[in-house]
């Protein structure tokens, strides 16, 4: 058996030739969302990540090049013709900026929505991020795909995730909720 402790959510794992040592498992569940966020009539940057189980924090210094990441969430929507929503992928900084997205035409409220994430840790100060995003209209489903590298992230820090959306212009019709919200670390 190891002679130390292994780090929180480690497992024992062998190499196949009788040496055990602490691993961490893949496909790992860190956070759901039980709660959902609503964010309507507002143009200022707010989470959709609602209150839930796990964590969304990763401890400084434990990121190894290659770890991987893939947060799901989604829920219904409602905008108005041209209405923009931008979203961003956060920790003491931005990781990823969606840029300004445009809705036309309206989208009646209630719409279908959701957002698969995936990023990588890759070395040094570089995580590249992954983001796809589908809604629907009603008579057909849209959505918007972009890749972005972040060359400014610190492993050496305590990194908390957070998900956040902006509208444009605030409007009663300009409206979206997020009814879960899954992190997993994939590698």
């Amino acid at each position: 058996l190891p002679l130390a402790d292994g780090t929180s959510g480690q497992v024992i794992g062998t190499n196949g030739a009788g040496l055990l040592s602490f691993v961490s498992p893949p496909f790992v569940g860190l956070y759901s969302a039980t709660t959902s966020v609503t964010i309507a009539n507002t143009a200022a940057q707010l989470t959709l990540i609602g209150s839930g189980v796990g964590s969304l924090s990763v401890g400084a210094n434990t990121f190894t090049p290659g770890m991987g990441f893939t947060a799901r969430t989604g829920g219904t929507f409602g905008a108005l013709n041209n209405a923009t929503i931008r979203f961003r992928l956060t920790n003491s900084g931005v990781l990823f900026d969606s840029g300004l997205l445009t809705f036309s035409p309206a989208i009646a409220a209630g719409r279908a929505w959701n957002a698969d994430i995936t990023f990588v840790y890759t070395g040094g100060s570089t995580l590249v991020t992954t983001f796809n995003y589908q809604y629907s209209t009603g008579p057909d489903a849209r959505g918007f795909t972009s890749s972005q590298t972040n060359n400014t992230f610190n492993p050496a820090i305590v990194n908390t995730l957070g998900f956040t959306a902006q509208w444009g212009a605030a409007s009663a019709s300009n409206t979206i909720s997020s009814s879960y919200f899954v992190l997993t670390r994939l590698y």
